[in-house]
């Protein structure tokens, strides 16, 4: 199944920001969390993912890693948090961050 989400989005170097309603995989994986993420920002390695200056990076891409949440679903191998924890997520390097 599939969501829609609001997601920061680069389209290209040095594009501005722009928000877009994204469809996204609303099922978990065995090692995955899905978070309803309450707040997120753009901080400045975002921002260096903007301009160039963090390296390569395929564009488009949304970009926001890191941000407050509730967990939504869990994947079957995950112990360590359950339905309904809230959290704060702290560089998360793979996967789609953005706001529902």
């Amino acid at each position: 199944m599939s969501r829609q989400i609001t997601g920061a989005v680069i389209e290209e170097l040095n594009a501005p920001f722009k928000l877009e309603t994204l469809e996204v995989d609303d099922q978990p994986k065995a090692h995955e969390v899905l978070v309803h993420i309450v707040a997120s920002g753009i901080c400045h390695s975002d921002e260096a993912v903007r301009n160039g200056s963090a390296g390569e990076y395929p564009y488009p891409g949304v970009v926001g890693h890191e941000g407050a949440g509730i967990v939504e679903k869990i994947g079957s191998s995950v112990t360590t948090v359950k339905q309904g924890d809230t959290l704060s997520c702290h560089m998360i390097t793979m996967g789609l961050v953005a706001t529902a």
